[in-house]
């Protein structure tokens, strides 16, 4: 049973498919969400998923079992795209479960979980239903009849009709994943000439992995050079990355100050990002008279906070971003056309490119086990409050310096502790990274003894 207990995350459910997510687990995981729906007084669940080569079978195994549980209504839509599937729970009011594996690799799968305003399931959430699962305490009450809908129309029609158009060229990198069942058509309704590579959803991931990285996207990265803009998608479309005619990945918040820049002429208001994001954020953000909120990282409590401060705008260093002005959902794909609808705005493409600020960073891992690398970061946040005048605590602890901040964090799925820095230059990124590097290991060592 210990092996099952791992596969429920703090934001979702993963698992191997030769291992530990059969079909078998996955209709008691949809027996476990079914009770967890109506104990909080829910009733309707639509059902989704990406184009893995295990999704459907999973998907018709988490319905038996969440038939069972007597909801109201189950709507099932089959293989669709990230942002359909919030799409029509937001809309209609329903939770939303969609089976994939986002961006691992093909034997990988698992459950993402949504409330009916869009917002992923909380840490504690989902561990209920890990317990409701573990402890084989489900409802059973009927078996709910389940309705099979076609939403993709009202998805695409809604997007389209909330973003501007545009006439740039680009090259579009869906990955074999379920972005090219509605990505493609939304830019080209929206103006965009528009050539895709690897369209066709294929849940072996025959040409790229899922996920996007230089390695992953590199023919993308070579031919898009007679582009404006290349774009790519993740295998589930919920993350998008925009490459430029070099063939640079940008990161998260250097995509976001580009948008931003532009955005922010028309509308103002609070931008949301996670702690691990740049300053580049708080430089833009500061340009237009906007405030940042600052938010633990996790796209789930980036969509809460876009909910409850009203945000205009929502960035997660992984490449989630939240679009509040298409819908407050994590969807890659309107993001994305968004983020092209902006970017078409500039006179000189090339020209805000290269005005992105450049402030080296990284991201560090440092080893620690489980059961002390909070104890690490509750001792260095009461420590390093007190030694540095400014530091947040939102998620593990942050210092702001003249030249630089470093952000030290537990990682909520491995044993480990991380380092994110940066520094307006290499010399001062060096020393921040050095200097913390030095505190978090003595730490370690303390604790450990």
């Amino acid at each position: 049973m210990a092996d099952i207990k791992e596969i429920f995350r703090a934001y979702d459910i993963r698992g191997n498919t030769e291992e530990n997510l059969t079909p078998e687990v996955m209709e008691k995981i949809g027996k476990s969400f079914g009770t967890f729906v109506k104990e909080k007084g829910k009733s309707k669940v639509v059902v989704g998923h990406d184009a893995r080569n295990t999704s459907e079978k999973l998907s018709e195994a988490f319905i038996n079992g969440l038939k069972t549980t007597g909801l109201d209504k189950i709507v099932f839509l089959g293989l669709e795209t990230f942002g359909t599937a919030l799409f029509y729970g937001w809309k209609n009011g329903f939770e939303t479960a969609f089976i994939t594996a986002s961006h691992l690799p093909p034997e990988w799968n698992g459950v993402k979980f949504y409330r009916e305003d869009g917002v992923g399931y909380l840490e504690e959430e989902n561990y209920e239903i890990r317990d409701i699962f573990l402890e084989e305490n489900f409802v059973e009450d009927g078996d709910t009849d389940v309705e099979e809908v076609d939403y993709r129309e009202d998805y695409i029609d809604h997007v389209v009709g909330k973003v501007d158009g545009g006439s740039l060229d680009i090259l579009m990198d869906c990955g074999n994943g379920v972005a090219g069942l509605t990505a493609p058509r939304i830019f080209r309704e929206l103006g965009f000439n528009v050539d895709v590579l690897y369209e066709e959803p294929d849940g072996s991931f025959p040409n790229r992995e899922s996920d996007v990285n230089d390695e992953s996207v590199s023919e993308l990265r070579e031919k898009v050079e007679d582009y404006d803009l290349g774009i790519a998608y993740d295998g589930d479309s919920d993350r998008t990355f925009l490459i430029t005619p070099e063939g640079k990945i940008l990161q998260a918040d250097e995509t976001a100050y580009l948008v931003l820049d532009k955005m922010l002429e028309e509308s103002t208001g609070t931008v949301v990002a996670n702690v691990e994001c740049s300053k580049r954020i708080e430089d833009v953000a500061e340009k237009y008279g906007a405030d940042v909120e600052r938010v633990r990282v996790g796209h789930t409590y980036l969509f809460k906070s876009i909910l409850e401060d009203e945000g205009v705008f929502g960035v997660e260093r992984a490449g989630h971003f939240g679009v509040p002005h298409i819908f407050p959902l994590d969807d890659g794909v309107a993001a994305s056309a968004f983020f092209a609808s902006q970017v078409s705005k500039f006179e000189d493409l090339q020209g805000e490119l290269e005005s992105i600020p450049d402030y080296p960073n990284d991201r560090v891992p440092f080893k620690c086990s489980d059961s002390k690398k909070f104890e690490v970061i509750e001792q260095l946040q009461e420590e390093l409050s007190e030694e540095y005048e400014k530091t947040s605590t939102v998620d593990g602890i942050r210092v702001e310096l003249d030249y630089g901040w470093a952000l030290i964090r537990a990682s909520n799925t491995s044993a480990k502790i991380r380092i994110t820095a940066e520094a307006e230059d290499k010399e001062s990124f060096s020393k921040i990274l050095n200097k913390f590097s030095k505190v978090l290991e003595e730490k370690i060592r303390e604790v450990d003894n």
